[in-house]
């Protein structure tokens, strides 16, 4: 069977999301294609009430949905009426929180295409010829212009350390599997981190903040030698200093509490998917039309 497809928009920032939409909107109109659209937006509830009208005011071809805070809430309490454990609560919210991840979640087994709000749907093309590699389709090269979309960002050094952390445990967890369906997972790995592991990880970051000290001290510009000094502070700071045991032991930790959430999220994920779909079949998720007008 055929899935549905999506085009969502997730945004913190209402005010200016209908410009996002109204593009995307054009886009799909003149390419000949009707695609459901959904805003999701991880806002606070006091700014969705003052800026939702402004995505009222946007013109579209497509029907345009939006979930919000709202929205969110009505599915939590539904998930956890139909639980009725008390204790599984934050598992639930943290599974669905205001995250690229907690929204795709929201869409069940529906094809979702995702742009950020600050992007367009239209690209520089050069004629350069380059081969591609296997299971390429194509490749590009992301050029930044104006304001940096800060989008559910943690500070810079922060996202290498958790991205650090996220490799080790894709590794360790493939390295381990023992099935995997459609709906789950098993995998062997006890979340052990030996000493060798903290080293392999702390090679590749020390040198990227002994880069950015040398660098700090070859700088013209005041302002860049600030920042590459703070950047390379940071970094010493969010890898403990760069300490071997002192790491190794943090990280443990964290790669230990990380693996205790996963796993019980598997095992809650199935009973999850049958609510989900349950309800979706008989009410749908909630979520609210924008009353817009149309082009």
């Amino acid at each position: 069977m055929q899935k549905d497809v999506i085009f969502v928009i997730p945004t913190y920032r209402l005010r200016d999301v209908g410009d996002t939409v109204e593009q995307y909107d054009d886009h799909f109109f003149r390419n000949g294609h009707s695609v459901r659209m959904i805003v999701f937006d991880d806002s606070t509830p006091s700014t969705q009430e003052k800026y939702y009208p402004l995505l009222e005011q946007t013109r579209t071809h497509n029907d345009v949905f939006y979930v919000g805070p709202k929205e969110k809430e009505r599915f939590l309490s539904h998930l956890n009426q139909r639980l009725r454990d008390k204790r599984l609560e934050g598992l639930v919210r943290n599974l669905f929180r205001p995250s690229y991840g907690g929204n795709r979640n929201y869409t069940l087994d529906s094809l979702m295409i995702s742009a950020d709000d600050e992007m367009r749907p239209y690209a520089l093309m050069q004629n350069r010829h380059e081969t591609l590699q296997e299971h390429e389709v194509c490749r590009g090269k992301l050029s930044r212009s104006g304001e940096k979309n800060t989008y559910m960002r943690n500070p810079l050094t922060a996202e290498i350390f958790n991205e650090e952390v996220a490799n080790l445990l894709k590794k360790k967890i493939k390295a381990s599997l023992t099935r995997l369906d459609d709906l789950s997972i098993s995998f062997d790995y006890d979340g052990s981190v030996s000493a060798e592991d903290a080293q392999e990880i702390l090679e590749k970051t020390s040198a990227v903040c002994l880069r950015a000290e040398r660098a700090a001290k070859e700088a013209v510009s005041p302002e860049r030698a600030a920042a590459l000094e703070l950047f390379a502070a940071n970094m010493r700071k969010s890898f403990y200093g760069f300490e071997p045991d002192f790491f190794q032991q943090n990280l443990l930790q964290i790669v230990d509490d990380v693996l205790t959430v996963i796993k019980g999220s598997m095992e809650l994920w199935p009973t999850l998917i049958e609510i989900a779909f349950l309800e979706k079949a008989r009410h749908g998720l909630p979520e609210l039309r924008v009353a817009h007008q149309r082009r």
